[in-house]
């Protein structure tokens, strides 16, 4: 079993500027590896929810998935937004998505972490005014706690059968940007004549979540709260150089699978970092730029096997690619070895013809004895 401090080090590799993220990741992995435990002695495990609020491309998913990697458990992600528009027919919404986890991790779900991502979009401000909206979060309260829930079904004239399954051992991880609280509390300060509401970098507290419309049973189901800031340029670079994830880390495995070597100056970097970062989608910008600039290396090194080396570098502040190719034999020869190597070569080429012509002799030299003979006998007769 990893305890914390590895579970860091290991997340480090690849999530970049997010520590205090790592570090509740790595608390909850070994919370859950411990619950595993206490459930098999039959004893009640602790509270491992974990609510994370962050922008888009700030890190969530990933570093999640990241963790369940390291300690290698099963990982099922879940869109709520389409949870709560495209619910099953007769399911509610945890149904659903117990239902889904189970066909697919088949008995692994019971030790699994349940990702849940656009948890803030299961409050529906429509529903709330229809009565509905509470409804839509109760039906969360069951599953993220220690529960045996029934996920699927059926009922006719001769029997009642259903399935359940225990949550006790499974870990849930529930994201979203709550972008709905800034507005809401926009809104009301502009109402009362101040400018700005919640300031940008203030963090969103289980308070705040609450008051803008979640039901305080299901705030509390989470142990922790966490919030994520925004990337910066400087954080894309470190992801570009340092993530053992990272785009340029893909590409150049990629290219060593055929081996050319990837070489990507260091001003390219902070340029693809800038790029990315303008575009304001969060760090999956990065792979967008770079597969820009590298999608005609992909296709001129499947076309042209001598290319060894590819060189990523500004040029008047553009970023070209340029190639090397691999050095034949012949062409790192001394001036003498390649005087030698081309008669050798002329040699090898006429040495056939030779052999040909020797043959065509005797032919000759055999048909004239022939008809030498020939004519002997005709003057003996």
């Amino acid at each position: 079993m990893l305890n914390s401090r590895e579970i860091v080090n290991e997340l480090k590799k690849k999530v970049v500027g997010q520590d205090e993220y790592v570090r509740q990741l790595a608390i909850l992995g070994y919370k859950h590896q411990l619950n595993q435990k206490l459930i098999a002695e039959e004893k009640t495990p602790l509270n491992n929810n974990l609510l994370v609020v962050g922008p888009t491309g700030s890190g969530k998913t990933f570093g999640a998935k990241q963790l369940a990697k390291i300690i290698d458990i099963p990982f099922f992600e879940v869109d709520c937004s389409n949870v709560v528009q495209n619910g099953y027919k007769g399911m509610n919404n945890v149904e659903h998505i117990l239902k889904d986890a189970a066909d697919k991790l088949k008995s692994d779900v019971l030790h699994s972490i349940i990702y849940l991502d656009e948890f803030d979009k299961i409050y529906d401000q429509a529903l709330d005014v229809r009565g509905e909206g509470t409804a839509q979060q109760q039906n969360f309260l069951k599953m993220l706690e220690p529960n045996e829930v029934v996920f699927d079904r059926e009922n006719s004239s001769r029997h009642t059968y259903a399935k359940s399954l225990s949550t006790a051992g499974i870990t849930f991880i529930a994201t979203g940007s709550f972008d709905f609280i800034r507005r809401k509390e926009q809104k009301k300060t502009q109402k009362m004549g101040f400018e700005k509401g919640k300031p940008e970098k203030e963090p969103i507290t289980k308070e705040d979540i609450i008051k803008a419309g979640f039901i305080p049973e299901l705030v509390g189901r989470f142990s922790t709260l966490i919030n994520l800031n925004e990337l910066n340029e400087d954080d894309y670079y470190r992801i570009l150089i340092d993530s053992k994830e990272s785009a340029y880390t893909q590409y150049r495995d990629f290219f060593n699978a055929v081996d050319v070597d990837l070489h990507i100056d260091d001003k390219v970097f902070e340029k693809i970092a800038h790029e990315a970062y303008e575009k304001k989608v969060g760090a999956r910008g990065l792979d967008d730029v770079l597969n820009a600039y590298l999608e005609n290396a992909v296709f001129d090194v499947s076309c042209d096997p001598g290319i060894s080396e590819i060189d990523l570098c500004l040029k008047n502040g553009d970023i070209v690619s340029e190639y090397k190719h691999e050095i034949r034999e012949t062409e790192m020869l001394t001036e003498t070895e390649r005087d030698e190597s081309e008669e050798t070569l002329v040699l090898e080429r006429i040495r056939p013809i030779e052999e040909e012509n020797e043959k065509v002799e005797k032919r000759m030299t055999l048909l004239e004895a022939i008809e030498r003979h020939r004519k002997e006998v005709k003057e003996d007769e």
